[in-house]
Protein backbone atom coordinates (compact mmCIF):
# COMPACT_ATOMS: atom_id res chain seq x y z
CA UNK A 1 0.00 0.00 0.00
CA UNK A 2 1.39 3.45 -0.66
CA UNK A 3 0.58 6.63 1.33
CA UNK A 4 0.62 9.93 -0.25
CA UNK A 5 1.74 12.91 1.64
CA UNK A 6 1.73 16.18 0.24
CA UNK A 7 3.63 18.59 2.10
CA UNK A 8 4.00 22.37 0.86
CA UNK A 9 7.09 24.14 1.34
CA UNK A 10 7.85 26.90 3.16
CA UNK A 11 7.86 29.55 0.01
CA UNK A 12 4.88 28.16 -1.13
CA UNK A 13 3.43 27.71 2.39
CA UNK A 14 3.79 31.97 2.40
CA UNK A 15 2.63 32.80 -1.06
CA UNK A 16 -0.46 30.34 -0.43
CA UNK A 17 -0.97 32.41 3.52
CA UNK A 18 -0.38 36.40 1.12
CA UNK A 19 -3.08 34.75 -1.35
CA UNK A 20 -5.84 33.98 1.06
CA UNK A 21 -4.81 37.20 3.10
CA UNK A 22 -4.85 39.80 -0.07
CA UNK A 23 -8.49 38.08 -0.78
CA UNK A 24 -10.03 38.77 3.06
CA UNK A 25 -8.30 42.33 2.52
CA UNK A 26 -10.09 42.40 -0.59
CA UNK A 27 -13.06 41.25 0.54
CA UNK A 28 -13.33 43.59 3.81
CA UNK A 29 -13.20 46.38 1.45
CA UNK A 30 -15.96 45.61 -0.77
CA UNK A 31 -19.42 47.89 -0.54
CA UNK A 32 -21.46 46.62 2.07
CA UNK A 33 -25.02 45.14 1.12
CA UNK A 34 -27.20 47.41 2.80
CA UNK A 35 -30.74 46.65 0.92
CA UNK A 36 -32.41 43.24 1.90
CA UNK A 37 -34.80 41.60 -0.30
CA UNK A 38 -38.56 42.40 0.53
CA UNK A 39 -39.52 39.04 -0.51
CA UNK A 40 -40.98 36.95 -3.40
CA UNK A 41 -44.60 35.56 -2.97
CA UNK A 42 -45.49 36.27 -6.87
CA UNK A 43 -48.81 37.31 -7.27
CA UNK A 44 -51.13 39.42 -9.69
CA UNK A 45 -49.54 42.62 -10.71
CA UNK A 46 -52.42 43.87 -12.42
CA UNK A 47 -55.11 42.86 -9.20
CA UNK A 48 -57.34 41.48 -12.42
CA UNK A 49 -57.25 44.96 -14.34
CA UNK A 50 -56.73 45.26 -17.72
CA UNK A 51 -54.11 47.91 -16.68
CA UNK A 52 -52.48 48.78 -13.50
CA UNK A 53 -50.19 51.80 -12.08
CA UNK A 54 -47.75 51.69 -8.79
CA UNK A 55 -47.06 54.56 -7.14
CA UNK A 56 -43.56 54.61 -5.96
CA UNK A 57 -43.47 54.83 -2.00
CA UNK A 58 -39.87 54.09 -0.20
CA UNK A 59 -36.95 53.17 -2.06
CA UNK A 60 -33.46 51.47 -0.96
CA UNK A 61 -30.72 52.46 -2.58
CA UNK A 62 -26.86 50.60 -2.05
CA UNK A 63 -23.73 52.83 -1.70
CA UNK A 64 -21.72 52.90 -4.88
CA UNK A 65 -18.02 53.29 -5.14
CA UNK A 66 -17.08 54.46 -8.78
CA UNK A 67 -14.03 55.41 -9.73
CA UNK A 68 -13.37 58.90 -10.20
CA UNK A 69 -13.36 60.03 -13.93
CA UNK A 70 -10.82 62.09 -15.46
CA UNK A 71 -12.24 64.61 -17.77
CA UNK A 72 -9.00 66.69 -18.47
CA UNK A 73 -7.67 63.52 -20.31
CA UNK A 74 -10.67 63.77 -22.61
CA UNK A 75 -9.71 66.86 -24.48
CA UNK A 76 -5.84 66.20 -24.79
CA UNK A 77 -4.57 65.20 -27.98
CA UNK A 78 -3.66 61.93 -28.33
CA UNK A 79 0.90 61.10 -28.42
CA UNK A 80 1.78 60.43 -31.79
CA UNK A 81 4.47 56.97 -32.00
CA UNK A 82 7.77 57.80 -29.85
CA UNK A 83 6.06 60.43 -27.49
CA UNK A 84 5.76 60.46 -23.87
CA UNK A 85 2.12 60.20 -23.11
CA UNK A 86 1.27 62.84 -21.05
CA UNK A 87 0.87 62.86 -17.35
CA UNK A 88 -2.52 61.89 -15.26
CA UNK A 89 -3.88 64.80 -14.13
CA UNK A 90 -6.51 65.55 -11.25
CA UNK A 91 -10.58 66.34 -11.41
CA UNK A 92 -9.69 69.92 -9.47
CA UNK A 93 -12.13 71.10 -7.74
CA UNK A 94 -12.99 74.21 -9.95
CA UNK A 95 -15.49 72.03 -12.06
CA UNK A 96 -12.54 72.37 -14.49
CA UNK A 97 -14.29 76.15 -14.91
CA UNK A 98 -12.64 77.98 -18.00
CA UNK A 99 -13.57 81.92 -17.95
CA UNK A 100 -12.51 84.43 -21.25
CA UNK A 101 -12.10 88.04 -20.99
CA UNK A 102 -15.73 88.76 -20.82
CA UNK A 103 -15.87 86.97 -17.12
CA UNK A 104 -18.20 84.78 -19.32
CA UNK A 105 -17.33 80.80 -18.88
CA UNK A 106 -15.86 79.12 -21.95
CA UNK A 107 -15.64 75.34 -20.67
CA UNK A 108 -17.30 74.02 -17.42
CA UNK A 109 -17.72 70.15 -16.43
CA UNK A 110 -19.55 70.02 -13.34
CA UNK A 111 -19.89 66.62 -11.30
CA UNK A 112 -23.65 65.69 -9.50
CA UNK A 113 -23.81 63.25 -7.30
CA UNK A 114 -26.59 60.31 -6.86
CA UNK A 115 -29.42 61.48 -6.21
CA UNK A 116 -32.42 59.78 -3.99
CA UNK A 117 -35.76 58.84 -5.93
CA UNK A 118 -38.13 61.71 -4.90
CA UNK A 119 -41.10 60.27 -6.38
CA UNK A 120 -42.24 57.65 -9.61
CA UNK A 121 -45.04 55.26 -10.57
CA UNK A 122 -44.94 51.85 -12.30
CA UNK A 123 -47.37 50.81 -14.76
CA UNK A 124 -48.05 47.44 -16.16
CA UNK A 125 -50.86 46.38 -18.82
CA UNK A 126 -52.73 43.04 -19.66
CA UNK A 127 -50.66 42.80 -23.14
CA UNK A 128 -47.48 43.30 -21.30
CA UNK A 129 -46.15 47.05 -21.94
CA UNK A 130 -44.45 48.58 -19.49
CA UNK A 131 -44.08 52.16 -18.44
CA UNK A 132 -41.75 53.42 -15.32
CA UNK A 133 -40.68 56.88 -14.56
CA UNK A 134 -38.29 57.62 -11.83
CA UNK A 135 -37.99 61.77 -10.45
CA UNK A 136 -34.69 61.90 -8.98
CA UNK A 137 -34.22 65.07 -6.68
CA UNK A 138 -32.42 66.90 -4.21
CA UNK A 139 -30.59 70.33 -3.09
CA UNK A 140 -27.34 70.78 -4.66
CA UNK A 141 -24.05 72.71 -3.33
CA UNK A 142 -21.07 73.95 -5.52
CA UNK A 143 -18.03 75.34 -4.04
CA UNK A 144 -15.68 77.49 -6.11
CA UNK A 145 -12.33 78.54 -4.06
CA UNK A 146 -10.34 81.54 -4.55
CA UNK A 147 -7.99 79.96 -6.33
CA UNK A 148 -10.97 79.01 -8.64
CA UNK A 149 -10.79 82.38 -9.58
CA UNK A 150 -7.39 83.97 -9.43
CA UNK A 151 -5.77 80.84 -11.62
CA UNK A 152 -8.61 82.47 -14.23
CA UNK A 153 -6.67 86.22 -13.23
CA UNK A 154 -10.01 87.37 -11.39
CA UNK A 155 -10.86 88.14 -7.76
CA UNK A 156 -13.85 87.77 -6.04
CA UNK A 157 -14.82 91.08 -4.17
CA UNK A 158 -17.26 91.32 -1.23
CA UNK A 159 -21.31 92.22 -2.29
CA UNK A 160 -21.60 95.78 -2.44
CA UNK A 161 -18.38 96.31 -3.57
CA UNK A 162 -17.79 98.01 -6.96
CA UNK A 163 -16.39 95.29 -9.75
CA UNK A 164 -13.54 96.16 -12.37
CA UNK A 165 -12.16 94.53 -14.92
CA UNK A 166 -10.56 91.80 -12.94
CA UNK A 167 -13.11 91.65 -9.90
CA UNK A 168 -16.58 90.48 -9.79
CA UNK A 169 -18.80 89.56 -6.80
CA UNK A 170 -20.98 86.24 -6.04
CA UNK A 171 -24.11 87.73 -6.79
CA UNK A 172 -22.55 88.35 -10.58
CA UNK A 173 -21.07 84.86 -11.02
CA UNK A 174 -24.47 83.77 -10.65
CA UNK A 175 -26.08 84.24 -13.82
CA UNK A 176 -22.46 83.64 -15.34
CA UNK A 177 -22.56 80.19 -13.89
CA UNK A 178 -25.78 79.55 -14.60
CA UNK A 179 -25.52 80.19 -18.49
CA UNK A 180 -22.51 78.30 -18.15
CA UNK A 181 -24.87 75.04 -17.07
CA UNK A 182 -27.51 76.13 -19.64
CA UNK A 183 -27.26 72.71 -20.55
CA UNK A 184 -28.44 71.06 -17.73
CA UNK A 185 -32.56 72.14 -17.97
CA UNK A 186 -32.89 70.63 -14.75
CA UNK A 187 -31.21 73.06 -12.51
CA UNK A 188 -33.45 75.23 -9.92
CA UNK A 189 -33.25 77.89 -7.23
CA UNK A 190 -29.77 79.26 -8.58
CA UNK A 191 -28.03 81.30 -6.04
CA UNK A 192 -24.48 81.74 -5.02
CA UNK A 193 -23.09 83.71 -2.34
CA UNK A 194 -19.75 84.53 -0.50
CA UNK A 195 -17.86 81.60 1.09
CA UNK A 196 -16.08 84.27 3.47
CA UNK A 197 -12.70 83.05 2.01
CA UNK A 198 -12.53 84.86 -1.53
CA UNK A 199 -14.70 82.18 -3.09
CA UNK A 200 -18.24 81.53 -3.68
CA UNK A 201 -20.31 78.77 -2.83
CA UNK A 202 -23.59 78.03 -5.24
CA UNK A 203 -26.70 76.27 -3.77
CA UNK A 204 -29.36 75.33 -6.56
CA UNK A 205 -31.85 72.51 -6.65
CA UNK A 206 -31.09 69.47 -9.14
CA UNK A 207 -34.17 67.06 -10.78
CA UNK A 208 -33.41 64.27 -13.17
CA UNK A 209 -36.30 62.46 -14.76
CA UNK A 210 -35.37 58.73 -16.19
CA UNK A 211 -38.20 56.55 -18.01
CA UNK A 212 -38.57 52.27 -19.26
CA UNK A 213 -40.33 52.15 -21.81
CA UNK A 214 -41.08 48.33 -22.93
CA UNK A 215 -42.55 45.13 -22.42
CA UNK A 216 -42.77 42.56 -19.20
CA UNK A 217 -43.11 39.03 -18.60
CA UNK A 218 -44.23 37.16 -15.69
CA UNK A 219 -42.05 33.92 -14.83
CA UNK A 220 -43.15 32.97 -11.84
CA UNK A 221 -42.40 35.16 -8.80
CA UNK A 222 -40.08 37.16 -10.84
CA UNK A 223 -40.54 40.16 -13.39
CA UNK A 224 -38.42 40.56 -16.09
CA UNK A 225 -38.57 44.38 -17.57
CA UNK A 226 -37.31 44.99 -20.65
CA UNK A 227 -36.20 48.47 -22.38
CA UNK A 228 -37.23 48.61 -25.71
CA UNK A 229 -35.95 51.78 -26.38
CA UNK A 230 -32.26 51.48 -25.13
CA UNK A 231 -29.55 48.75 -25.54
CA UNK A 232 -30.28 48.54 -21.61
CA UNK A 233 -29.79 44.19 -20.76
CA UNK A 234 -33.12 43.14 -18.92
CA UNK A 235 -34.10 43.95 -15.47
CA UNK A 236 -35.30 40.90 -13.19
CA UNK A 237 -37.48 41.60 -10.16
CA UNK A 238 -38.51 39.42 -7.27
CA UNK A 239 -41.88 40.52 -6.37
CA UNK A 240 -44.70 40.04 -3.71
CA UNK A 241 -48.00 41.46 -4.27
CA UNK A 242 -50.04 42.14 -0.89
CA UNK A 243 -52.86 43.83 -1.08
CA UNK A 244 -52.79 47.27 -2.38
CA UNK A 245 -48.57 47.23 -1.89
CA UNK A 246 -46.43 45.77 -4.36
CA UNK A 247 -42.52 45.15 -3.18
CA UNK A 248 -39.38 44.81 -6.09
CA UNK A 249 -36.25 43.49 -5.38
CA UNK A 250 -33.37 43.29 -7.67
CA UNK A 251 -33.06 39.84 -8.64
CA UNK A 252 -29.60 38.09 -7.25
CA UNK A 253 -28.89 41.49 -6.22
CA UNK A 254 -29.55 43.05 -9.37
CA UNK A 255 -30.34 46.79 -9.93
CA UNK A 256 -33.97 47.44 -10.05
CA UNK A 257 -34.47 48.93 -14.28
CA UNK A 258 -30.68 49.23 -14.67
CA UNK A 259 -31.09 52.55 -12.42
CA UNK A 260 -27.49 52.70 -10.21
CA UNK A 261 -27.81 51.38 -7.00
CA UNK A 262 -31.93 50.83 -6.86
CA UNK A 263 -32.19 47.86 -4.75
CA UNK A 264 -35.96 47.64 -3.79
CA UNK A 265 -38.60 49.49 -4.43
CA UNK A 266 -41.92 49.49 -2.23
CA UNK A 267 -45.01 50.98 -4.66
CA UNK A 268 -49.00 51.34 -3.42
CA UNK A 269 -51.87 51.87 -5.59
CA UNK A 270 -55.51 53.07 -4.64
Amino acid sequence: MFKLNFRLKAPLLAKAAGLLLALSTLGACTTPEVCASLGSCGGDILAGQKSKTWQVGAVCANEVAAAPSIPSLVHQAPTLAGEVSPKRTQVNWCSEMVLDATKQIKIIQPWFPALPVQSGQITYDDHGGLNATFNYFGPQEADFAAECFQSQGYGIVPEGTQSGPNTLTCSEFTPILLKGLSTQPNIMNFRCGNNGSGGCVCLYDLLLITSVVGKYVVDGSVINHYDTTSNSPVSAADFCVNGNELDLSGHRRTFLFNQPAMRSLVLSSN
